[in-house]
């Protein structure tokens, strides 16, 4: 029993307890801002990018930048089918009319893999993590640098909450992983080492998705997120309610009106996580107003059908992008410290 108790108190008490603080300040670091008392259906004046950043929405917003240059046409989509059910890997072709902004094209750059843009023929979105990763971050480390200079955040990023989370879940994986050594050596029951594996699982499991940062921002970028939480609050409202919304605000508007308004919101919903049933709404309304819309349903079909893939494809690149930063941040900072640590004891 005495054992048991040790295992419990020592090993999964902490595991839960850190997990449990590992949720905690992820939801703290993707926290929604100001809640808006207006519906909106059209997204504030500005950069889709910094929209994405201010939205904390790290992980899509490099799915939404593509989706946003595919429906003004600057960039075609493709996601091809292979044997088996998947997916290839996404491409897109560069329009030779195409006319980007230096973060659009960094973007570009970045999930080509760093290579040349060439216009007017297909290039592959590259999942080379070690490519990929490192220049996504660039534009990320740009864009946030605009955002402060703007006033919008507050310069740096605070890196100390996942450093001392990074540092305690690092603590409880040595000590649940001698408890598991222990265990074992000590030949202990099925139930105690089942626990100590368990605890260890837990602690490392929970190490993984520690957030890599937070974005302070300012009052000043209020306005803009309340806005940006109004367009969320249209999109997610019924289709039904959607078109009352826009019927009082717009006057009448035909179908193919509402269907390019909509097409023009497909970027915002990959930021707020939409995009599945976005697309599908955008796909319906295509099929059927194909006399309305004339030559652009191909084109927007292209851009429906390739949304989530290529949503899929940038979110992992995203995520890399995520772990790379909290990594290099919980460096810097260990690395400090331990400088400071060996000071003290010369």
């Amino acid at each position: 029993m005495g054992e048991l108790i040790v295992v419990i108190a020592l090993g999964l008490v902490p595991a839960l307890v850190f997990a449990g603080l590992v949720r905690w300040a992820r939801v703290r670091a993707v926290a929604g801002g100001p809640r808006s008392l207006i519906v909106q259906y059209s997204p504030p004046p500005g950069s889709l990018l910094w929209h994405g950043l201010l939205l904390r929405a790290d992980r899509r917003v490099f799915a939404a930048v593509l989706v946003d240059l595919a429906v003004r046409r600057q960039i075609a989509l493709h996601a091809e089918e292979v044997p088996g059910g998947r997916r290839a890997a996404a491409s897109l072709t560069v329009s030779p009319h195409a006319e980007l902004t230096n973060d659009e094209r960094g973007v570009l750059q970045a999930v080509l893999g760093g290579g040349e843009i060439r216009a007017g023929e297909p290039q592959a979105i590259r999942r080379d993590r070690g490519q990929v990763g490192p220049a996504l971050k660039k534009v990320l480390d740009g864009a946030d640098l605009a955002l402060a200079d703007a006033g919008l955040a507050a310069k740096g990023r605070r890196v100390a909450p996942s450093v001392l989370l990074a540092v305690a879940g690092l603590a409880g994986l040595i000590i649940t992983l001698l408890l598991t050594i222990a265990t074992i050596a000590d030949g202990a029951g099925w139930i105690l080492i089942s626990l100590s594996i368990l605890s260890l699982v837990i602690t490392l499991t929970a190490l993984l998705f520690i957030p890599a940062y937070w974005r302070k921002l300012t009052p000043a970028a209020d306005p803009v997120r309340e806005h940006l939480d109004g367009l969320r609050q249209y999109m997610a409202l019924a289709e039904a309610d959607r078109m009352r919304v826009l019927q009082s605000v717009s006057g009448a508007l035909t179908p193919a009106g509402v269907f390019h308004l909509h097409e023009k919101l497909l970027p915002y919903a990959v930021l707020f996580g939409m995009e599945k049933e976005w697309a599908a709404e955008l796909k319906a309304r295509a099929d059927g107003l194909a006399d309305d819309i004339g030559s652009g349903v191909g084109a927007v079909g292209d851009v429906v059908e390739a949304t989530v893939a290529v949503g899929e494809v940038v979110e992992v690149v995203g995520a890399v992008v995520e772990v790379t930063s909290g990594l290099a941040g919980a460096v810097s900072v260990l690395g400090r410290a331990a400088l400071l640590v060996a000071a003290l004891f010369d």
